[in-house]
């Protein structure tokens, strides 16, 4: 492999790799650079590591090995990776608040086109999923719903619930969860029916990607956590799931695995 990067680029470079893969006869690195500090560490070795510097790694790396190297803090995470567990994903949430840019491209199974995982902080406390709840008189069902969508402990979502001048117990109910987590948010507003108040959680929303959810409704704790991963492992615009229809007067439950694709969604970035 021969490299050239601008030193306005990168500063120091750490490059992880598997030393199994190298031998006297194969010379896989090359680089010609000017300016920048070039590090080799074999992938099991942790040693004297150099703060702040990018780190590059590819598929003949064990995933699980470059998730030890949040110690070097580094700048910028640059690789690829096989479709395995740890994910590009898990890569991602365990460098996203000591990186700035992460770019993980992963290799697919069968004949399927890799994904890329392209992400840069905006701030120290970015939000990368906001979920929108348009409120009224739902009292009886909001603490079993706030139950399910808090279960997913991620501190990068925000979860808005909009009051649309309900006449019930529901703003204290939701007040009662704010002061237990606070990624919920409160909104209230002049009664306008569920699609202005959807469109007023818009205008407050601060995350990249938006998820909805009608108060009356509960989820998988997983939900929201599966739909960010699909959308951010390929850098895709929107992630979709299918549902289980919950039925109250009998407690049935119905799964509806396959959903319709409207839109034309599949396969579009």
């Amino acid at each position: 492999m021969k490299s050239t990067l601008s030193n306005s680029f990168i500063e120091d470079l750490a490059i992880v790799f598997n030393p199994n893969s190298i031998n006297e006869d194969n010379d896989i690195f090359k680089f010609d650079m000017e300016g920048i500090t070039i590090s080799f560490y074999p992938s099991d070795n942790l040693a004297d590591l150099p703060i702040g510097s990018t780190l590059l790694f590819d598929n003949y790396v064990n995933t699980s090995n470059i998730l030890k190297f949040t110690r070097i803090k580094p700048s910028t995470v640059l690789g690829s990776i096989v479709e395995t567990n740890p994910s590009a994903f898990t890569i991602w949430e365990t460098f996203r608040n000591i990186s700035s840019s992460i770019l993980v491209k992963t290799i697919r199974n069968s004949n399927l086109e890799p994904q890329v995982l392209k992400w840069e902080k905006k701030s120290d406390e970015q939000i990368e999923l906001s979920v929108i709840f348009p409120v009224y008189n739902v009292e009886k069902y909001l603490d079993q719903c706030l139950e399910s969508v808090t279960a997913w402990d991620a501190d990068y979502v925000e979860y808005i619930f909009v009051d649309d001048s309900s006449s019930d117990r529901s703003k204290d109910i939701i007040s009662k969860w704010q002061k237990k987590d606070k990624r919920v948010k409160f909104l209230s507003k002049e009664n306008g029916g569920c699609a202005s108040a959807r469109q007023y959680g818009l205008e407050s929303a601060r995350g990249s990607y938006i998820g909805f959810v009608d108060p009356d409704d509960f989820i998988e704790p997983t939900m929201f956590c599966e739909l960010l991963k699909a959308a951010l492992t390929g850098s895709y615009e929107i992630s979709y799931c299918g549902y289980i229809e919950y039925y109250e007067n009998t407690g049935e439950f119905r799964e509806v695995r396959e959903v319709k694709d409207n839109l034309g969604w599949v396969g579009v970035k």
